[in-house]
């Protein structure tokens, strides 16, 4: 799983997210999504983000394992995943 890594740069830089939103040019709602899931980001508000920040995409994504590779997603559970028609 790759995860976009924003708590860093933000703490290191001393900025809010109302502040990088601004800079960045994209709606606040869209880095609160990014911080708290940080598997669901928009490669524009990565872009801003990034630009914003003065780092590389690549400085802020990171691979991880996953530990439910055995488990359905949500999505799938309640009827509403892609999953559900392959399987």
């Amino acid at each position: 799983m790759i995860e976009v890594r924003l708590h860093t740069p933000i703490c290191e830089r001393g900025v809010g997210v109302t502040a990088l939103a601004q800079r960045a040019g994209v709606h606040t709602s869209q880095l609160w999504i990014v911080l708290r899931q940080p598997d669901r980001v928009h490669l524009r508000t990565l872009e801003g983000v990034c630009r914003a920040l003065g780092v590389r995409p690549g400085e802020m994504l990171v691979q991880t394992q996953r530990t439910d590779l055995g488990q359905e997603s949500a999505g799938a559970r309640s009827g509403g995943g892609w999953r559900q028609s392959y399987q």
